[in-house]
C-alpha cells in the first residue's frame, strides 16, 4: 500500500502529510510546556521514566532504551545525565566487555512519573484529544499503532 514515488502525491495525500506534520510540530510543544510547568521535566524525560518504569526490574540497558524511545544514544545519554542530576534514575555499569550500562528508575522517579502522568494525561485530554469521540480514538490508536510500526520496524 505504499506511495508510488514516481508521480506526484494526489491533493488528498499531501493535504493529510501536511496535517500529520503540523501535529508532529505543535503537540511537543504544547506537551512540553504543561509537563515542564507541572513536573519541571520534558515529555521526552517522561517517555524515558515511563519506558524505564514498565520493565520488571524497573531499568534497561541503554541501547535498549534507546530504541524504546525511538531516540540516538547521544541523546538519550543527555537526558539520562539530567534525570541522573535530580535523581530519578541511576546508572549501573555492567560487568564485561564494552560499556554496557543499566539504567534504572529511582523511588523519586518514580514518584515524579506519577505526577507527570496526571499532567500528561490532562493535557492531552483537554488540549489534544478532547473533542475525539470514541469511534475516532479507536481509529486514532489504530493509525498510530501502525505508523510507528512502518516508522520503527
Amino acid at each position: 500500500m505504499g506511495m508510488d514515488t514516481s508521480t506526484s502525491p494526489d491533493s488528498n495525500f499531501l493535504h493529510c502529510a501536511l496535517l500529520l506534520a503540523g501535529v508532529s510540530e505543535l503537540l511537543p510543544g504544547i506537551v512540553n510546556a504543561e509537563l515542564q510547568h507541572d513536573t519541571g521535566i520534558s515529555q521526552f524525560a517522561f517517555f524515558t521514566l515511563s519506558e524505564l518504569s514498565k520493565q520488571p526490574c524497573h531499568g534497561m540497558r541503554l541501547k535498549e532504551l534507546a530504541a524504546c524511545t525511538n531516540t540516538t544514544m547521544a541523546r538519550l545519554s543527555r537526558v539520562i545525565t539530567q534525570l541522573e542530576s535530580e535523581h530519578l534514575v541511576r546508572k549501573i555499569k555492567l560487568d564485561g566487555p564494552g560499556r554496557a550500562v543499566e539504567i534504572h528508575i529511582s523511588d523519586e522517579g518514580k514518584a515524579r512519573l506519577e505526577h507527570a502522568t496526571v499532567s500528561f494525561v490532562s493535557v492531552m485530554h483537554s488540549k489534544v484529544l478532547a473533542d475525539l469521540n470514541a469511534e475516532e480514538l479507536q481509529n486514532l490508536e489504530k493509525i498510530t499503532t501502525r505508523l510507528i510500526a512502518t516508522m520503527h520496524p
